[in-house]
């Protein structure tokens, strides 16, 4: 069949492996079979080639290609068995140090892992879980985190969420404490925690948190973080120990229908429109909830300059000298406001929650009510909990405003985990959820001049999404906010108030009360 082939290349390969073996076998060869292949290999070549040296020819050169592909798979050899033997000795140098990762991507310093890559931290956090201290004085943030936040990072990163309530952020601050004095300095229970104000000066004075790390993450690119909000917390700097979550700003909660010429603007016309409407406004107690504490606030801020700017002398460190400057005129002011409260046994009362308040205005024995989140009047209407007549404002004279964060434990199990989540919590999708008023509402932190917002086609998003007709704009929001003061401030005129306002006795008189 090689001998009636029509192709020269076909026919000449052929021809070798019948040469081949015919010089094996040659003596034994019918005469017919070696006058055909003799005359077949003359008639290709066009001249008369002796058989056994064509078939030496054949050999030779079979011989010099089988030792060329010999010398190749030796060097393919050796060279998958260095490359077997460098990946092995790295993945033991891996194991032995897990601290130290050999990538070729930058490496961001997070302590303890210096060394590490992003890359690196989304590899190592995969397949872990997340231990998320959060306290349940905002319902909103435990649903956002248990239906779209631990969704998010299941299907992401292959980190399981796991929120843990508690009370108050205080019960975190005691945990990590605790944990910490048991010499459980690398597998603590509390991996994040919502934190800020007085709680993060706690636990930064305790060293209880990791860091400096927020600057590191990715989405530190999507805030600034020199803009007084982010680089101070209550008057505490944050020195990147701290991410970024929501602002919040207090408000005054009002129905309409009590305000046919709206409500009053100031905190001097507010104080005298308690007056003039006994029994129709109580607070917090400010020892209790956080609400009320702030609301007091308002008037250590204002008096005794009654300015908008009257507070600053008090910013920074806690300044005793400048605190009696202001105190003692807030107590005057809110001891007169103390007999036109609402009243329960014949004496003033205040309630023990900005959730019981709420229930009052909402049964209508309070005219207003406020909080500490400016969408809470729109959610608790869409709700059917408080009337459509139901608004929310801000005072010209001003109203407090903070930034609330999520810190790691510096004793967390799984702080790479940690890190992943909060980066992800700080990311354009999560913060546009948390913006959505049917989600939560709450105003994020972000840097209006950030990238993710030109380049990532979030501008629209964000200018898309429709508040709350109770929410007041994010133009007064803006002109109204006043800084929080170091948390030591808060603390002392909360307890102070016990003495000069809730327990005054008119036979005393002396500082900080009078």
């Amino acid at each position: 069949t090689s001998v009636m082939s029509s192709s020269n290349d076909t026919s000449l390969r052929d021809i070798e492996l019948v040469g081949d073996l015919n010089d094996h076998n040659h003596q034994y060869a019918p005469a017919d079979m070696k006058n055909a292949y003799e005359s077949e290999v003359e008639s290709l070549s066009g001249a008369r080639v002796p058989l056994r040296r064509r078939i030496k020819y054949v050999d030779v050169t079979n011989t010099i290609v089988l030792i060329i592909l010999c010398v190749g798979l030796a060097i393919i050899i050796a060279i998958v068995s260095a490359t077997y033997n460098k990946v092995n000795t790295t993945q033991s140098v891996q194991c032995s140090y897990p601290t130290s990762v050999s990538t070729v991507y930058t490496a961001l310093g997070f302590p303890g892992y210096e060394s590490y890559s992003w890359e690196d931290v989304l590899t190592r956090s995969s397949g872990s879980t997340v231990n998320i201290w959060i306290s349940n004085v905002n319902p909103s943030f435990n649903t956002w985190v248990d239906s779209w936040l631990s969704t998010q990072m299941s299907s992401l990163y292959d980190i399981k969420v796991v929120r843990v309530p508690m009370t108050n952020t205080g019960v975190a601050i005691n945990q990590i404490k605790s944990e910490i004095k048991a010499n459980n300095t690398a597998s603590g229970s509390v991996d994040l925690v919502w934190i800020n104000g007085e709680n993060f000066n706690t636990a930064r004075n305790l060293k209880l948190l990791y860091g400096p790390f927020a600057t590191k993450l990715p989405s530190a690119a999507n805030f600034d973080f020199e803009s007084p909000p982010l680089k101070y917390d209550y008057g505490r700097a944050t020195n990147s120990y701290e991410m970024p979550l929501n602002q919040a700003q207090f408000v005054f909660i009002y129905n309409m229908n009590h305000f046919p010429n709206g409500p009053p603007k100031t905190l001097p016309d507010f104080v005298a429109w308690v007056k003039e409407n006994p029994g129709k406004f109580s607070y917090p107690n400010p020892t209790l909830d956080f609400t009320g504490a702030a609301f007091i606030r308002h008037f250590l801020y204002y008096y005794p300059l009654s300015d908008t700017n009257s507070y600053k002398d008090m910013l920074g460190d806690f300044n005793n000298a400048n605190y009696l400057r202001h105190a003692p005129a807030a107590f005057n002011v809110l001891r007169d406001l103390t007999a036109n409260l609402y009243m329960k046994n014949g004496k003033p009362y205040f309630p023990v929650s900005v959730t019981e308040a709420d229930t009052m205005f909402g049964n209508g024995d309070l005219c207003v009510t406020l909080s500490y989140a400016p969408a809470h009047a729109g959610q608790m209407v869409a709700s059917g909990q408080w009337k459509n007549s139901t608004m929310a404002y801000v005072l010209t004279t001003g109203t407090l405003a903070n930034t609330n964060f999520m810190a790691i434990a510096t004793n967390a199990k799984n702080k790479l985990a940690a890190l992943v989540t909060a980066n992800y919590m700080a990311s354009a999708p999560a913060m546009f959820t948390r913006r959505q008023p049917e989600r939560w509402g709450a105003i994020q932190a972000y840097n209006p001049s950030a990238s993710f917002l030109s380049t990532g086609g979030w501008k629209a998003a964000f200018d898309y999404l429709k508040t709350y007709p109770q929410t007041p704009s994010a133009a007064d929001l803006r002109a109204s906010a006043l800084t929080e003061l170091v948390a030591l401030y808060s603390t002392t005129f909360n307890n102070d108030w016990v003495h000069c306002v809730l327990n005054y006795n008119t036979s005393y008189f002396g500082s900080p009360c009078n």
